[in-house]
């Protein structure tokens, strides 16, 4: 039985523009032209979030001019808060599917392997139909299993897209435990490499996000400027890397201790303990 979740207007706002609606911007930008809507729109799509993530986790320079950012605290806020939507939501509807589905660009399977992390927002669908629709040629399909506590949101549940509606989508927020795992499935599509989801804690996680928060907000205006720069250049500055590391671990660490909050209140709940 799935718990119905009340989110407020901004919570909605932002799972809506994730998905390419239009409807949530009023709520971010009330003074967006009637009709222009779309522009402001452009910067909160899953494309653009996670080509954000993806570059500052990497610092991949082949993502440099994809980088559109105006209002980085909306960004982050974004983030944060989906991600904390997703924990709130998991907690009351705990993830059972065993079987789901993504086709996952090549370029970023190392970082199942290496960070064992989503280091963007991760979506699949619990039909394998369903995902084919995005095998693209530069794709490789995986299989997604989850153990223990797991943010996510069901899409379709909260938000009634008219970009695949029928996706029967579960979306995971980044930084997730993920490993790309030695198992694999074979069924009438092909082979599907399984992705263990499965997350567990250090005392890294535990830390006050306030010092992470204070070193944020002394960059973020120069790492707008310094981006701008680098575009224009065409090169990843030694500068921009130390900003990028430092918006990560304001992101990272912020989520994580969220994350384990959560993980606790399960675990307590269901006599459960991931760390041993």
């Amino acid at each position: 039985m799935v718990i119905a979740m009340e989110l407020t207007a901004k919570e909605l706002a932002y799972l809506e523009l994730y998905k390419g609606l239009d409807e949530g911007i009023k709520v971010l930008h009330p003074e967006a032209p009637e009709g222009y809507e779309w522009i402001y729109t452009m910067q909160y799509n899953y494309e653009t979030i996670n080509t954000f993530l993806t570059f500052i986790a990497t610092k991949d320079i082949r993502l440099l001019k994809k980088v559109r950012i105006k209002n980085l605290d909306n960004i982050l806020d974004m983030i944060i808060t989906l991600s904390d939507v997703a924990c709130r939501y998991a907690f009351e509807n705990p993830l059972y599917y065993q079987n789901l589905y993504r086709y996952e660009n090549r370029k970023n399977l190392e970082n199942y392997e290496l960070d064992g992390l989503t280091l963007s927002f991760k979506s699949t669908s619990k039909s394998e139909s369903e995902a084919s629709v995005f095998d693209y040629p530069n794709t490789k399909g995986l299989k997604f299993r989850a153990f223990g506590f797991i943010p996510y949101i069901d899409v379709d549940k909260i938000v009634k897209t008219n970009l695949f509606s029928d996706e029967k989508e579960i979306l995971f927020p980044p930084f997730v435990g993920a490993f790309l795992s030695s198992e694999t499935e074979r069924d009438y599509r092909g082979e599907y490499p399984v992705v263990q989801l499965f997350d567990s804690f250090d005392d890294g996680d535990q830390y006050s996000t306030e010092a992470y928060k204070t070193a944020f907000n002394t960059v973020k205006d120069s790492f707008i400027e310094e981006l701008k720069e680098c575009k224009e250049k065409s090169e990843v500055s030694s500068e921009l890397s130390t900003y990028c590391q430092l918006l990560f671990s304001y992101l990272y660490n912020t989520t994580r201790v969220n994350y384990k909050k959560y993980a606790d209140m399960y675990n307590l709940q269901n006599g459960e303990d991931l760390k041993k």
